[in-house]
């Protein structure tokens, strides 16, 4: 994280660096904020399972405005500005339109203690009708859905604030 702060700020040094690691830092919505999780998907890292990410958003007065994850086991790039859609390695990605029920309907979940409200409840219900799985890492389930690889995610919510989702 001190890296990507160090270099983040070479960069555009008025931006407010938030972190999930270390210290919070106050944003006040005004000007640009630099919102990471160095390491999404920790346990899966410390368990050798590829399935994390390097997560970097920029905020710009309040709003998402630039968004990158980066899955360095796959070396894959997904990268977004607003308003100029999304792109895996410089390539276009489009969301997909199935619907709930539809064959190739694919659900990802988060569920831990600290959760905001029970998963387990949403995914035994929408298990009849969709496939349900779990990617470990918030950002890569965004990216997913976001290549149209799955339809959604349900997240909780968690106690490391936006760094699990700003650059989604």
């Amino acid at each position: 994280q001190n890296i990507l702060q160090d270099r983040l700020l070479e960069i555009l040094p008025q931006a407010v660096f938030i972190g999930e690691e270390g210290e919070k830092t106050e944003y006040s919505g005004q000007g640009y904020a630099f919102i990471v999780d160095p390491i999404d998907g920790t346990t899966n890292f410390i368990k050798n399972y590829h399935m994390s990410a390097i997560s970097v958003g920029l905020i710009k007065d309040g709003e998402q405005y630039i968004g990158v994850v980066y899955n360095p086991y796959l070396d894959e790039m997904y990268t977004a500005i607003k308003g100029e859609g999304a792109y895996c390695n410089w390539e276009k990605i489009h969301v997909n339109n199935k619907h709930v029920g539809e064959l190739g309907y694919k659900v990802n979940f988060e569920a831990w203690s600290s959760a905001k409200f029970d998963t387990m409840e949403i995914v035994h219900e929408m298990l009849p009708k969709v496939r349900v799985s779990n990617i470990g890492s918030v950002a890569r389930s965004c990216m997913a859905i976001a290549a149209g690889d799955f339809s959604c995610d349900i997240f909780p919510g968690s106690s490391h604030g936006n760094c699990d989702i700003a650059a989604s």
